[in-house]
């Protein structure tokens, strides 16, 4: 039995709650899906939420894997249920709207992170799909943690239903087409409605610009412009815009490289990794 204590979020497929476990008086996050607001063909992509997390909290148990773990997922005649450790400190947003901007050194703490956990999603072939600042949490001892996997996608599941294809070559046919994501910070290549890894890598150039710029890139304000202009600014603004006098040669390097429009051009996590910007970690 769990205790609501208060409402911690709320998203397109969901409302997050902090609850109490009366059994263990632990704290938790308690995701409730409702059943009644879910049309028919959105219930695979609870069952792939569902799964995707099981996965990961078995990824690496025995070390740090940068996911929040899934603790447990149940389901009532009204409600899906899904149930994650609680960050108390929240996410990388709250954090910004706290204190401002974050500072250098921080920033290239919380990048490398995010980077090195993406990598281990992509290489069991699961592109998170929706990296931003609010899936992005933040652990009492300083280090981030990735959630929210209710757009993801593993290409290893199959399912003649599922939005990719793939054949003989591999992980080169590793695409999905779905319009999903938060205005932003997706990839140009998702709004051309074919994209896959890469989209996690402008995700997080885009997070690392909000970290260290506070704001979005391009001019970008998606409360206040319009999809066509959301699209066009991605597609046509300078990856560079706005950074001069803002963050230093090397930094401005690597958001260049992560803000690549060509997805065949940007550089892949392993190569980012090396980056001058990261050494010395």
């Amino acid at each position: 039995d769990f205790r609501p204590i208060r409402q911690l979020g709320k998203g397109g497929h969901g409302t997050v709650y902090l609850v109490e476990d009366v059994v263990s008086n632990r704290h938790l996050a308690m995701k409730v899906i409702e059943k009644n607001g879910l049309r028919l063909r959105e219930y695979p992509v609870v069952f792939e939420e569902q799964a995707v997390s099981r996965a990961l909290s078995a990824m690496e148990a025995a070390s740090r894997s940068g996911v929040v773990p899934l603790q447990g997922s149940f389901e009532d005649s009204d409600n899906f249920y899904l149930l994650t450790d609680y960050y108390p400190e929240g996410d990388l947003m709250k954090w910004m709207k706290r204190h401002g901007k974050v500072p250098e050194a921080q920033a290239r703490l919380w990048c490398a992170e995010l980077l090195v956990t993406l990598e281990r999603l992509h290489r069991k072939r699961i592109v998170h799909r929706d990296v931003k600042p609010e899936n992005i949490l933040l652990d009492e001892d300083g280090h981030i943690a990735l959630t929210d996997f209710g757009i993801a996608r593993a290409f290893t599941r199959k399912d003649n239903d599922r939005p990719w294809k793939r054949s003989e070559r591999g992980r080169d046919a590793d695409v999905t087409h779905s319009l999903v994501g938060t205005p932003g910070y997706v990839a140009p290549e998702v709004y051309s409605g074919k994209y896959s890894y890469g989209a996690d890598v402008w995700g997080t150039g885009v997070v690392l610009y909000c970290m260290l710029v506070g704001k979005l890139p391009f001019g970008l304000d998606p409360k206040q412009q319009r999809l066509e202009e959301i699209i066009a600014r991605t597609d046509s603004v300078p990856a560079d815009f706005d950074l001069y006098g803002v963050v230093d040669a090397e930094v401005r390097d690597l958001l260049t490289k992560m803000l690549e429009k060509d997805p065949r051009k940007r550089p892949a996590i392993r190569k980012l990794k090396k980056h001058r910007w990261f050494r010395g970690m």
